[in-house]
């Protein structure tokens, strides 16, 4: 269970608990009932909007930074490449290891 499941449990059990101990009327109880559920649904709402725009931010944030990277290898990529086959072409192969007897 993660993190945001286990406080919204234990504000449930919480609340319900406080709620069914306190010496109120039927009517009181009722009403704290309702009150406190729609506090809860109010958090609830409250944190899936922000979770939704932060997953947007980091799914734009990583669009954006992913197509940094595809604009600059798109631009060093070609220039690197020739110069990289010229100077393997300039280096000299390595000679063979002898072989050793045994």
């Amino acid at each position: 269970m993660n993190r945001w499941s286990a406080t919204l449990v234990g504000a449930l059990v919480g609340a319900g608990a406080a709620i069914l101990l306190a010496p109120r009327s039927g009517r009181e109880t009722r009403r704290r009932i309702l009150d406190s559920a729609n506090d809860l649904q109010d958090l609830t709402q409250r944190q899936w909007r922000e979770g939704r725009m932060r997953v947007t931010e980091l799914v734009k944030s990583s669009q954006e930074r992913a197509d940094e990277i595809a604009s600059r290898l798109e631009e060093e990529l070609p220039h690197e490449l020739p110069q990289q086959r010229t100077a393997d072409r300039m280096t000299p192969p390595e000679p063979p290891e002898p072989e050793r007897g045994l």
